[in-house]
């Protein structure tokens, strides 16, 4: 596995693989078993009611559970796997520029543009094998619901999905040739991915099909491969190969010609001569104080692009509920207990009900996932030994630890904040009539799972490699979310729903928060960064024994 550069990345990839394939695959097994066992008024009531859903796909064959799980799963796992998509792909190659190791593989007799195709490969190879596991969750889900099961159509709907999210991936390669951070990279590339999906549902319910055609998911959307009435587009496929082709081709010159470290246009002309000439550090900027303002500075540039990303979703989201929701309204007042069972607890026929179903069953776990790779940084640094100077100073090791994690909290805390502002705005400004203090508490209650995910990172940093702690972190976020998802279809045990921390959660929107729950959570997150910071007191920085 250590012979070649596209084995070794592919190892590398091994607990995302698992993790990652084998979440998605659950997901859809369990979504394809549970809506066979409805019966057929059930199903029919929820055919109807999910035909006014356009947003989040085509209706189509919507009493069969390969019609449903297509309609309700399908079309958001290529937004969920391009997750950790888009941070493979921007991390590609900067973070080992970031650690300095890439200059010594070039230095081998490799070239960089196969040095470049090779990581491609092993990426491309992994998103296939989850591609693959998705679709052996498919075709055990047919199995056990009892219909017609079709091999080559479920693995097909995996490998659609993987080729989606491989899009993204290679986009954010792209802009990682021109973005000096792999945060950065992912960011952008993550904001166009939302910005996409958005299109995508809007050009359905806006009878604006131009606009879908130019969401890279709307080609995915083509193909239905768990439906043999629609089965796989080839023109849709077509497309998404060819785009990731031009994704990655392009990156490969940019790479070649530009300096490691560095971007493929880097500033020219006078002021940056000036600064070559006279390279003094900047010994007085705030920035350079403490080891809080230092973390800080370093990390808002990413923060930034994520609150852009998520804040695009979010006011797109509630701009469109007022006019999704009038038509709802309707369909509702025949069979409301019936479909809330079949489609959510949320009484969606309300405007707070109809955010809590589209907008917020999502974005608390991506402000998880937000607050995994903020915290990743931390473990990063210890694996590359850029701790080292830090601690050779008067500034003690507990003294580090918690100024990173108070730094990491501030964003934490900032990008709920300005959500909840850009819900507030947007829902103002098409007329929702939302409880700002209900809008608060349900975007501040996930402040408590971010610190959580946060402090199992920190604990486990210096521990166990950057990439493999964060990897077991991102299992265990991913179950957890399954685990709330489906606890109604699933009829979980109530003491294994209490151990999600996105079902202690709740619906503070609608239900008001769970003050229990979060000073629980917080209460943990404070007991995991006392051992984190324990141990970082008494092991090798570099070895973390």
């Amino acid at each position: 596995m250590l012979r070649s550069i596209w084995t070794k990345t592919l190892r590398e990839y091994r607990l995302p693989i698992l993790g990652w394939g084998l979440g998605l695959a659950g997901l859809v097994y369990f979504t394809i078993v549970s809506y066979g066992q409805l019966s057929l008024s059930a199903r029919q009531d929820a055919a109807h009611f999910a035909g006014t859903l356009r947003f989040f796909g085509d209706p189509v064959a919507l009493t069969t559970p390969t019609g449903y799980t297509t309609w309700k799963q399908m079309g958001s796992l290529p937004l969920i796997l391009g997750i950790w998509a888009v941070l493979a792909g921007a991390r590609l190659l900067r973070r080992e520029e970031e650690h300095h190791s890439l200059d010594l593989l070039l230095a081998t007799p490799r070239s960089r543009p196969r040095v470049l195709v090779e990581k491609v490969l092993a990426l491309v190879g992994a998103l296939a094998v989850i591609g693959l596991l998705i679709g052996l969750g498919a075709l055990g889900g047919e199995a056990r619901a009892g219909v017609q099961v079709d091999a080559g159509g479920a693995l097909l709907a995996g490998l659609n999905v993987s080729l989606a999210a491989l899009v993204f991936a290679l986009l954010a390669l792209l802009l990682a040739q021109v973005l000096r951070t792999a945060g950065a990279a992912a960011g952008l590339a993550g904001a166009v991915m939302g910005l996409a999906w958005l299109m995508d549902g809007t050009s359905r319910v806006a009878n604006a099909g131009w606009l879908g055609h130019l969401s890279p998911l709307y080609y995915c959307d083509l193909s239905k491969p768990l439906i043999p009435s629609s089965g796989t587009n080839g023109g849709g496929l077509l497309v998404l190969a060819v785009l990731a082709g031009l994704f990655g081709g392009a990156s490969v010159p940019l790479f070649v010609h530009r300096d490691i470290g560095g971007v493929a246009w880097p500033q020219r002309g006078p002021a940056a001569a000036g600064r070559r000439a006279a390279p003094e550090l900047p010994y007085a900027a705030w920035s350079l104080r403490a080891v809080w303002a230092r973390a800080l500075a370093a990390e808002l540039p990413t923060t930034l692009w994520w609150i852009a990303g998520l804040g695009i979703y979010a006011a797109w989201t509630t701009s469109i509920a007022r006019s999704s929701e009038d038509s709802l309204k309707k369909i509702l007042a025949d069979a409301p207990r019936q479909l809330s069972q079949v489609l959510g607890s949320h009484d969606i026929a309300t405007d707070a009900g109809f955010l809590a179903s589209i907008l917020f069953l999502y974005l608390p776990l991506l402000l998880v996932v937000f607050a995994l790779v903020e915290a990743a940084t931390w473990a990063r640094d210890l694996d590359g030994g850029r701790l080292e100077l830090v601690l050779a100073t008067p500034v003690p090791r507990a003294r580090a630890i918690l100024e990173r994690f108070g730094a990491l909290t501030l964003l934490l805390i900032g990008a709920p904040l300005v959500l909840g502002l850009v819900v507030l705005v947007s829902g103002r400004l098409v007329g929702l009539r939302l409880d700002g203090g209900s809008v608060a508490a349900a975007l501040l209650g996930i402040l408590p799972l971010e610190l959580v995910t946060a402090s199992v990172v920190f604990l486990l940093a210096g521990r166990a490699g950057a990439g493999i702690g964060t990897a077991v972190v991102g299992v265990l976020v991913g179950v957890s979310f399954v685990a709330s998802l489906l606890y109604t279809a699933l009829n979980l045990p109530a003491w294994l729903a209490d151990l999600s921390i996105f079902y202690q959660y709740g619906s503070p929107i609608t239900d008001g928060p769970r003050w229990g729950s979060s000073l629980a959570m917080t209460g943990l997150a404070a007991v995991v960064l006392t051992l984190g910071v324990v141990g970082f007191t008494r092991a090798d920085v570099r070895r973390g024994d």
